[in-house]
């Protein structure tokens, strides 16, 4: 597991990220998204620590002009990025319309299954530029890149790719040989578009697509038992979190319009994409005494965050339409963007001095409180909620992850 960040990299991150650091007391918490990647995530600087191997020196992680930092400000959204050792493409101080969303989005860690030398099942999880050893050797040939793929329809997209590298061969037991390829293509879509909730509001897009492709060199993994993409999204505080499940009839939908959302006030493990799922999608408010309601969820622009995987089984409810690309996609009610893919979330209250990148996220939910309401419907307080998206899928050797993405509307 990653313990610390390099300190020229922490230093790097705390003064861009000082101007916009604000604290606000009791319920609603302290935003320190960025000073927490230093004080909590990674123990002191002062400690040694070993080098991770392969591309992960400082200077590979800055452009021809020095920087190891960049923004990006584009229609509505405006986010800044770059790469942590353990932790990879972060994205941070994600905005819609000046209206602060998320602190992070991160893809820390990737779980995998695998077959030994013995034959025998072994698991583990691997980060980008992870000096533990258990993750290979680190290699990428550029970094982080910018390209707008459609100007029509206002489609931007940050690409990166970074390979690890495991050549276990003369090892007992426990070896990997092969090759494990992660591929960001994360979609921005700055023009607004009418297909994003049956309302036909103009809506917002942020699709953080990872897919990974494993090729072996041992003749033992083919492909691989199980691989696990870890999301982990830190909402920006004070944020209240709804989990809905969508209604499957119409007596149901009747029901569901002009209804409120009920409130998360403690910590939750959902099952979301299984047999029995639990729930369809998550929204999310950072304004207290806010009402969620289908559809639509807030009236205001570019507050609530929407986070679809899945739509119930009604006529118009469902907008089967691929987001990155806008094309008709999917049999009506199904889990089409996530297809053969079994997704677990873990929403979590974010402890000062608590293990925020634990192997195991859901072993942290233990139901502590996350907000306050009077009626169930409204926060009369909120703290800063993570809400770690697993996504698994097994016997494969490529795949795709979180198509869905978020979005906002500009109601």
């Amino acid at each position: 597991m990653v313990r610390r960040l390099r300190e020229k990299k922490v230093a790097q991150i705390i003064i861009a990220a000082f101007f916009s650091i604000s604290l606000i007391f009791g319920m609603v918490g302290v935003s320190l998204p960025l000073q927490q990647l230093q004080q909590e995530l990674y123990a002191s600087t002062e400690e040694q620590q070993p080098a991770a191997s392969g591309d992960c020196s400082e200077e590979k992680k800055h452009d021809q002009l020095g920087r190891g930092h960049w923004l990006y400000s584009k229609g509505p959204w405006s986010f800044e990025y770059d790469l942590i050792d353990g932790l990879g493409l972060v994205l941070y101080e994600i905005k819609a319309g000046k209206q602060g969303l998320l602190d992070t989005i991160t893809i820390p860690q990737f779980g995998i299954k695998y077959l030994d030398s013995n034959g025998a099942l072994k698991s583990r999880v691997v980060r980008f530029c992870d000096p533990t050893g258990i993750s290979g050797t680190t290699t990428f040939q550029r970094l982080p890149y910018l390209s707008t793929s459609n100007e029509a329809k206002g489609i931007d997209n940050l690409r990166w790719t970074y390979a690890m590298r495991f050549n276990e061969s003369g090892k007992i037991g426990d070896s990997l040989v092969g090759t494990l390829s992660i591929n960001y293509d994360i979609v921005i879509r700055w023009k607004g578009v009418d297909n994003c909730e049956a309302i036909g509001i103009d809506c917002y897009r942020l699709i953080p697509k990872i897919s990974f492709e494993w090729v072996d060199s041992s003749n033992k993994n083919p492909t691989l038992n199980t691989f696990t993409a870890f999301y982990r999204l830190d909402y920006a505080p004070p944020s209240a979190i709804y989990p809905i499940k969508d209604p499957d009839s119409a007596v149901g939908g009747a029901r569901a319009v002009g209804a409120q959302d009920v409130l998360l006030t403690k910590e939750r493990l959902f099952h979301a994409v299984k047999t029995g799922s639990e729930i369809d999608n998550i929204h999310s408010v950072n304004r207290l005494y806010q009402v969620v309601g289908i559809p639509g969820c807030t009236p205001y622009p570019f507050e609530c965050v929407h986070m679809h995987w899945r739509w119930g089984d009604l006529p118009k409810l469902d907008p089967m339409v691929e987001p990155s690309t806008d094309a008709t996609i999917g049999t009506r009610g199904t889990t089409y963007l996530v297809p053969g893919q079994s997704i677990d979330i873990a929403i979590v209250r974010d402890n000062r001095g608590e293990d925020v990148f634990p192997d195991n996220p859901a072993s942290k939910v233990n139901g502590e409180v996350l907000a306050e309401t009077r009626d169930r419907y409204k926060a009369t307080g909120a703290l800063s909620p993570i809400v770690w998206y697993m996504s698994s899928v097994e016997n494969k050797k490529t795949d795709t992850f979180f198509r869905h993405g978020i979005f906002v509307l500009n109601q």
